[in-house]
């Protein structure tokens, strides 16, 4: 089985195949072996996804063509309050309003963010 380190350990991105579509490249986070990502970020293309679906994801170094991995996931939809303080604030990225505090800017990004995770399984 691939870990999810293994699987992005030379990677800053991830790309999801799925029934034929294949994501844009994908910023990630990386908590607890899960692999959370924006679904609604301001230039990711994600195919539709659904809870407990399966998809072929694959790390992807950013300045090389070849992958630096690929495995099997589980597609979990995670609403933004479960998600890590940490992970929301990191995959917020430009979304981060530095004149808010910590709390303001997680509550803010709580209602507009749309995250879903990989579990890897193979």
């Amino acid at each position: 089985m691939v870990k999810p380190k293994q699987l992005v350990s030379t990677g800053k991105v991830i790309w999801i195949e799925s029934e034929g579509e294949v994501s844009s490249p994908l910023r990630f986070v990386l908590e607890d072996d899960k692999l959370y990502f924006l679904r609604n970020g301001r230039y990711e293309r994600v195919p539709p996804l659904s809870e407990g679906q399966i998809v072929k994801v694959a790390g992807h170094p950013l300045s090389k063509q070849t992958r630096s991995g690929e495995a099997t996931a589980a597609v979990h939809l995670v609403p933004s309050s479960e998600v890590p303080r940490s992970v929301l604030l990191e995959l917020a990225g430009t979304l981060y309003d530095p004149r808010l505090s910590p709390d303001e800017n997680a509550a803010k990004l709580e209602e507009s963010l749309d995250i879903a995770c990989l579990e890897l399984i193979d």
